[in-house]
C-alpha cells in the first residue's frame, strides 16, 4: 500500500528503529530498551469468520495460532486415550477464545496442527499476497482446517509481530477477554485503522486481511498433511466483484425499451439545447444492457464527483451553481453526430466562402472526406457507464448493509476522479480511432497547406514557434459557470473547462487527499500535467471493448488505458492500485488509476529524508544488494542528453576545432569527457547534411495540371495523417454552418479541428523541445534547457532488515556507499515489500528505485 508513484517519507519511528540497529546487524536484545530483536520470536495468528455465529457476537469461527490462554498437554495432545475414544490436540479456538475445537474422531498423542512459513508479499503494484501452510496431523484435523482455509472467497485474516506488549496489545479483539466478533475482522479492510495498529505497536505488529484465492492438500513427512493457503488483497478481491452486465451477456439484442425516440431528436436541440441532444444519440448507441432508467435519467443530473473536497470548492454534487456541471454540456462529446459531418461535406462541395487564414479560397480536390466520422466522449463519462452495474460497487451504502459494523464498507469502484497524470504543452493523438486530446494548445498542423497546389514552404509543424502557431482542441460548451477543476481551467482558458493539458498549475491544494503528514502532495507547472478524466475516448472502440465477453471492468479498465497510451507514443504507464480516500469511508481501500510515468515535481525536506551506510560499521541491514542497469529507454535518454551540448554539470561544451567546429559526443553518466570515435560518426551520418531533401527540392508548376496533381498530393497526404473533426455540434444549423460562423467568409480554421496527427516522430520531437531534454533538429535549442539526470529505476537497492511494519510504497530514502553519480541528492524511492516470518525470526524486504533529484555529487 501507500501512494506510489507519489513520494513519502518513512515514519518518523521507523527511522528511530533504523538508526538504532545501525553498527550492529544482530541488534542489541530487546530488553535493553533501544528497539533491538534479540531475545525475540516471531508469533502467526490465522482466523476464519466461517460459521461464526453473528456478525457482533463471539463464537463460531476458528483461531488458529502459536500459543492459547488455556494451553497444556490437552490441549497441544489430546487425552491420551486409545482407541475410538481418543483425541487429538485441538485445531484452535473459537472466535469467543473459550471454546476448543477438536475434530472427532482422531488419534490420540497427535499434536495440535501448526502454522509453518508465513510469507507476505507486495511485489506487483495494487496487488498484495500472503502464503502460509498449516500442518496437520490427522486426516481430521486437515479435512476441518479445509472447510475454513481452503474455501475459495472466503475472508482469511492473518496478523504475526514480535511477542512483546506494544505487538501483543494489537490482537484483534477484546483487549480484557480477547473475544472476537467478525466485525472486529471486517475493520481491518480499512487501511488507516491498520496503520494506526501498526504505530501503535512501535511497528512490531502487522496484518493482512485478505480473500482465499488459492491453494491445496498434500502428504508430508511422518503421516502429516500439508494445506497451503494463497490470501489475496482486496483490491484483487474487488475485479472479480466488478462483472458488468454487457460483458457477461450473450444476448444479442442491442436495444431496450428505455430508448430515446430517435424521431424526437430531430427536433430536441432548440427545446433541450445540443448538449442533451448529443447524450440522447450517445445513449441510444449503448448496448442494451447499459440502456437503463439509471443511465437515462443524467441527462437531467448534475455531476455528483468530488462532492466532498470542500478544500477544492467542489460543489457539483447539487445546490445552487451546479446546474452547469452536468452530462448535458455538449463539451462532454466530440463529432457525436453524424448528421452533422454529412451535412457540413456537402455545405463544403457547393460553397464557394471556404477560406484560409490568409484570405485564399480553399476547394477539396478530390472525392476523399476531409471530416472524419470517429466519435469520442469524455473519459469521466465512459468511465462512469462503465462503473454502473446492478450491484452498487460504491462504499456509500447504508449502514444497514454492514449489520451494525462501523467503516466496514469497502470500495469495489474503480477511482479515475483525482488521478493526475503527465502531460506537455503542444502533445496530441496519434490515433483516431482510440484517443482524442482537448489540447487548447495543439500545433495547427497547417491544413492551409493540404489545399495547396504548391510545395508548401511550411512544414505541418513548425517546431521553431510551437507555443505560437496554436489551434484549440477543445469542443464549444454550452455551459457558462463551472466549479472546481473545470473553473480552473475555464479561467485560464476561456470556454475550455475540460482542457488537457491543464491550463492551470498543480499545487498541493489540489491533490491533499489526505491528512497524511508523511505523503508528498503532487505539484507540477502548468500544461505540465492533466485529470485523466478530461480525456475523450473513441466511442465505437470503448463500446466494443466493453462488450468483450467475460470481461471485468478491470479488464476493460486495462485495455483502454493501454490503448491510450500508445495513441500517445506510450507516454503514459496506467496501472491501477489499492488506495485510501478521504471521501471513501474515511480511508477504506478502493482502486484508482495511477500513471507510474509521473511524479510531479518534488521538493524534498531534506530533514525528513533519511540516509544510511548500506556497507560498514554503522549499517542497519542485515543483507543489501545495489545493482544499476541501462534499458533501451535509459540508453535514449542519455543520447539525447549527449545531443544537448551540455556536460554532466549542465554547461555548454565548446564545439571542437579538430572536427570543424562539430559539438562533440560526451558522457552523461559515468563521464564527461569527449568520445572521438562516435563523435566523428555522428557527424557523419546525422549533423553531416546541411540540407534536407525537401529543403533542396525545387519543383516548377508551370502548368494547370502540375498544380492540380500537386494539390491532391497535399490533399491525400494530409488526410492520410489527420483526423479533422467540425467544430460545431448543433445539426440544426449545420446546413447553413459556413454563412453562420464568423465573419462573412469563414476561414477553414473557424470550421474544423485537426484532433489527431499520425506522426509519431513529430510528437515525440514535440515532447523533447517541450521539456527542453534535447537540440532541436529544426532550430537552435531552448535557452533554458535542464540538465537530463539519469531515468527512473536506472540504479536499484534492496535490503533486508528484522522483522517491521509501517513501510509503504512511495517512501524516499538515501544510502551512502553507491556510486556518486547514484548518491545524494537522488533518493530511492521504496517499490516493494516482502515479510517472511519463519521459525528463526522475522524478516523485512525492501526493494527501492532511484528517482533523479536535482544535479549529483559527481557532476558538481
Amino acid at each position: 500500500m501507500g501512494t506510489w508513484p507519489q513520494f513519502s517519507y518513512p515514519y518518523p519511528k521507523i527511522r528511530t528503529k533504523l538508526d538504532t540497529w545501525g553498527g550492529n546487524n544482530s541488534p542489541m536484545p530487546y530488553s535493553s530498551g533501544k528497539g533491538g530483536v534479540s531475545g525475540l520470536m516471531p508469533w502467526i495468528r490465522v482466523i476464519s469468520g466461517f460459521n461464526a455465529k453473528g456478525p457482533q457476537t463471539t463464537g463460531g469461527g476458528l483461531v488458529l495460532q502459536s500459543n492459547y490462554p488455556q494451553d497444556g498437554f490437552n490441549i497441544r495432545y489430546g487425552d491420551g486415550n486409545a482407541g475410538s475414544d481418543g483425541k487429538a490436540g485441538v485445531i484452535g479456538f473459537e472466535l469467543d477464545m473459550a471454546t476448543p475445537v477438536r475434530p472427532e474422531p482422531g488419534r490420540p498423542t497427535r499434536p495440535s496442527p501448526i502454522i509453518n512459513g508465513l510469507s507476505v508479499s507486495e511485489v506487483d503494484v495494487g496487488r498484495k499476497t500472503t502464503n502460509f501452510s498449516i500442518i496437520c496431523y490427522t486426516q481430521e484435523q486437515m479435512e476441518e482446517l479445509s472447510k475454513y482455509f481452503l474455501e475459495p472467497s472466503f475472508y482469511c485474516f492473518v496478523e504475526w509481530g514480535w511477542n512483546t506488549k506494544t505487538a501483543r496489545s494489537q490482537w484483534v479483539g477484546d483487549p480484557q477477554t480477547g473475544e472476537i466478533t467478525p466485525c472486529d475482522i471486517a475493520r481491518h479492510i480499512n487501511y488507516k485503522y491498520v496503520q494506526e495498529k501498526r504505530q501503535s505497536s512501535n511497528f512490531e505488529y502487522d496484518c493482512s486481511l485478505g480473500v482465499i484465492s488459492n491453494g491445496g492438500v498434500k502428504f508430508g513427512d511422518n503421516e502429516t498433511y500439508i494445506i497451503d493457503v494463497e490470501i489475496i488483497s482486496q483490491g484483487s478481491v474487488a475485479q472479480y466483484m466488478q462483472s458488468h452486465k454487457s460483458g457477461a451477456s450473450t444476448s444479442l439484442k442491442t436495444e431496450s425499451g428505455y430508448r430515446f425516440d430517435p424521431a424526437s431528436i430531430d427536433d430536441s436541440a432548440d427545446a433541450d439545447g445540443v448538449g442533451k441532444t448529443l447524450f440522447k444519440q450517445m445513449f441510444n448507441s449503448l448496448p442494451a444492457q447499459k440502456q437503463n432508467p439509471f443511465i437515462k435519467s443524467w441527462i437531467n443530473q448534475p455531476l455528483n464527483i468530488y462532492k466532498d473536497f470542500a478544500f477544492l470548492d467542489f460543489k457539483e454534487g447539487g445546490g445552487k451553481g451546479c446546474e452547469d456541471n452536468a452530462w448535458d454540456d455538449e463539451s462532454n462529446y466530440i463529432n457525436m453526430d453524424s448528421v452533422v459531418v454529412d451535412t457540413i461535406l456537402q455545405n463544403i462541395k457547393r460553397s464557394t466562402s471556404l477560406k484560409s487564414d490568409s484570405g485564399e479560397e480553399l476547394t477539396i480536390p478530390t472525392d476523399s472526406p476531409l471530416l472524419d466520422k470517429s466519435r469520442f466522449i469524455r473519459f469521466e463519462l465512459a468511465c462512469e457507464i462503465m462503473n454502473f452495474a446492478f450491484i452498487d460497487l460504491s462504499s456509500g451504502r447504508k449502514s444497514k448493509d454492514s449489520f451494525g459494523c462501523d467503516k466496514n464498507k469497502p470500495s469495489h469502484r474503480i477511482n479515475i476522479d483525482t488521478s493526475i497524470i503527465g502531460a506537455f504543452p503542444q502533445m496530441w493523438s496519434l490515433d483516431k480511432s482510440i484517443l482524442y486530446i482537448p489540447n487548447p494548445k495543439a500545433p495547427d498542423f497547417n491544413i492551409d497547406s493540404a489545399f495547396n497546389g504548391e510545395v508548401p514552404e511550411e512544414k505541418f509543424i513548425d517546431f521553431s514557434k510551437l507555443g505560437e502557431k496554436v489551434q484549440n482542441l477543445h469542443p464549444p460548451t454550452n455551459k457558462k459557470s463551472f466549479t472546481g477543476t473545470r473553473k480552473k481551467n475555464n479561467e485560464k482558458y476561456n470556454g475550455a473547462p475540460h482542457a488537457f493539458p491543464c491550463q492551470y498549475e498543480l499545487t498541493a491544494e489540489d491533490n491533499t487527499w489526505d491528512t497524511e503528514p508523511n505523503i508528498i502532495p503532487y505539484t507540477m507547472g502548468e500544461q505540465h500535467w492533466g485529470w485523466l478524466k478530461n480525456l475523450y475516448i473513441n466511442y465505437d472502440f470503448f463500446l466494443s471493448t466493453m462488450n468483450t465477453p467475460n470481461y471485468t471492468i478491470q479488464d476493460v479498465l486495462y485495455d483502454l488505458l493501454n490503448a491510450m497510451s500508445s495513441a500517445c507514443n506510450s507516454h503514459w504507464k496506467f496501472q491501477i492500485v489499492e488506495r485510501f480516500h478521504p471521501n471513501q469511508n474515511e480511508g477504506c481501500y478502493e482502486l484508482q488509476v495511477v500513471d507510474l510515468n509521473f511524479s510531479g515535481i518534488v521538493n524534498f525536506d531534506e530533514d525528513k529524508v533519511p540516509s544510511y551506510q548500506l556497507r560498514g560499521t554503522k549499517s542497519p541491514f542485515i543483507e543489501v544488494d545495489f545493482q544499476t542497469t541501462t534499458s533501451a529507454i535509459h540508453q535514449n535518454n542519455i543520447i539525447f542528453k549527449r545531443y544537448s551540448g551540455q556536460n554532466k554539470k549542465g554547461n555548454a561544451v565548446d564545439t571542437h576545432p579538430d572536427l570543424g567546429g562539430v559539438a562533440p559526443t560526451i558522457g552523461s553518466v559515468f563521464s564527461d569527457g569527449v568520445e572521438y570515435v562516435g563523435t566523428i560518426i555522428n557527424y557523419t551520418e546525422v549533423l553531416g547534411k546541411e540540407s534536407t531533401d525537401d529543403d533542396n527540392t525545387e519543383v516548377t508548376s508551370n502548368t494547370e495540371d502540375q498544380k492540380e496533381a500537386t494539390k491532391n498530393n497535399n490533399y491525400n497526404f494530409f488526410v492520410e495523417k489527420a483526423g479533422v473533426f467540425p467544430r460545431i455540434q448543433d445539426r440544426q444549423h449545420a446546413s447553413d454552418v459556413i454563412e453562420n460562423i464568423g465573419d462573412d467568409s469563414p476561414t477553414v480554421q473557424d470550421l474544423f479541428m485537426i484532433g489527431t496527427f499520425n506522426d509519431s516522430l513529430a510528437l515525440r520531437q514535440t515532447y523533447l523541445i517541450n521539456k527542453k531534454q534535447s537540440t532541436n533538429v529544426y532550430g537552435k535549442n531552448g535557452e533554458k534547457s535542464s540538465v537530463v539526470n539519469v531515468p527512473f529505476g536506472l540504479a536499484e537497492v534492496n535490503f533486508t532488515v528484522h522483522g517491521m511494519s509501517g513501510f509503504k510504497r512511495g517512501d524516499s530514502l538515501r544510502f551512502e556507499g553507491v556510486p556518486k553519480n547514484f548518491g545524494h541528492p537522488h533518493v530511492y524511492e521504496v517499490t516493494e515489500m516482502e515479510h517472511e516470518v519463519t521459525t528463526t525470526g522475522w524478516y523485512t524486504k525492501i526493494k527501492t528505485k532511484m528517482r533523479p533529484y536535482g544535479t549529483n555529487t559527481a557532476s558538481k
